[in-house]
């Protein structure tokens, strides 16, 4: 097993696209490898264990995941969702809450999660196809900044907006800065979401599974996000095996201690 440390990106002609403001994609996506991720581990620096484990359709669509929480305690939890694929719509059963549908677009991409007849999350995306949230009804909003540096498009900002002391100006909650290497986002399961997800929010799983636009080109050597209050910087490191192939990933904050493990398995 080796060990892949980031190194700088050399400077590139670069563009930040924010919004809609981009008409013509000239972005490629990753090509995922062929082999299926099967199963993930999350281990904390509270000692708390995740073991999530996805199995496939004929198809190699993600039909059931199954979540393992192992806290402190040695107490046992464990959730279920299952996929099930129509027309313009994933139907998904769990077994702690009502199911979920979630609506696509033209695309194939999320349009809204909803459940009865109330809509959980609406999802929105640019020209190109990346997800970007636009302004909610009680005037929280998050600003989505990508990055395009020849062919290669990541996301490189988040902001956060809440309600200011006029309804003119809003109050900025926090900045979120993402810088990449170049290990490619290419498993067939968006790992660069896992790191992001903090960022993302509660209703942005489809991401993980590639129905929330197009994902990231590049995998996140850094994440810092600076608010009133304070500003706290992770760093990621990555080993992969001879396939090279994702098997690892390590978050430390900037005091070098590790806040998460992720081990990944393959079919």
């Amino acid at each position: 097993m080796k060990s892949t440390f980031y190194l700088p990106i050399a400077a590139l002609a670069c563009a930040v696209l924010t919004g809609c403001s981009v008409k013509e994609s000239t972005i490629s996506q990753p090509e995922p490898v062929s082999e299926l991720i099967s199963q993930i581990r999350t281990e904390q620096r509270s000692g708390d264990v995740a073991i999530t484990t996805f199995f496939y359709d004929e198809q190699q669509r993600v039909k059931q995941q199954i979540t393992t929480l192992v806290d402190t305690d040695t107490q046992v939890s464990s959730s279920v969702r299952e996929f099930v694929y129509g027309n313009g719509r994933i139907d998904i059963g769990t077994d702690n809450g009502e199911p979920l549908t979630l609506l696509l677009d033209e695309e194939g991409y999320a349009r809204e999660l909803v459940s009865g007849d109330r809509t959980l999350a609406s999802y929105h995306y640019n020209a190109n196809g990346y997800y970007y949230e636009p302004e909610q009804t009680e005037g929280r909003w998050s600003d989505y900044q990508y990055l395009l540096a020849g062919d290669r498009c990541n996301l490189a900002m988040i902001k956060k907006y809440g309600p200011g002391q006029s309804s003119v100006v809003p109050k900025l909650l926090s900045t979120t800065i993402f810088e990449y290497g170049d290990l490619a986002n290419d498993a067939n399961l968006n790992l660069s979401y896992l790191i992001a997800q903090e960022s993302h929010g509660d209703n942005t799983f489809p991401m993980l599974y590639g129905w929330g636009g197009k994902r990231d080109s590049d995998l996140p050597k850094m994440r810092r996000t600076e608010d009133s209050a304070q500003e706290v910087e992770y760093r990621y490191t990555y080993e992969t095996d001879d396939a090279d192939r994702i098997t690892r990933i390590t978050e430390k904050d900037d005091t070098g201690a590790t806040i998460n493990t992720y081990t990944i398995s393959y079919k």
